[in-house]
């Protein structure tokens, strides 16, 4: 993850007023492998259950809560500048 994004979603959950706790997965839309995440998941993880199908460099964990909520918006990519 770009510490540009990383410091907006510190700075998107220091606004967010919650009462009690609420967790948020803090990622980017892509993992930095070359490889497309299906297929490293085929590689390292053939015995894991799959419950969906990911597309390219798509993260395994779902940033989507964060983006809903807190209004985070991942907007550096490591192909940036390549």
């Amino acid at each position: 993850m770009d510490v540009r994004d990383a410091a907006q979603a510190i700075e998107c959950a220091l606004r967010y007023e919650a009462r009690g706790k609420d967790g948020f997965f803090i990622t980017s839309d892509e993992t930095v492998m070359s490889a497309p995440t299906n297929e490293l998941l085929v590689q390292f993880f053939h015995d894991v259950e799959r419950r969906s199908s990911f597309t390219g460099n798509e993260v395994v964990l779902s940033n989507d809560k964060a983006k809903r909520v807190l209004g985070f918006r991942p907007s550096h990519h490591w192909t940036d500048g390549k």
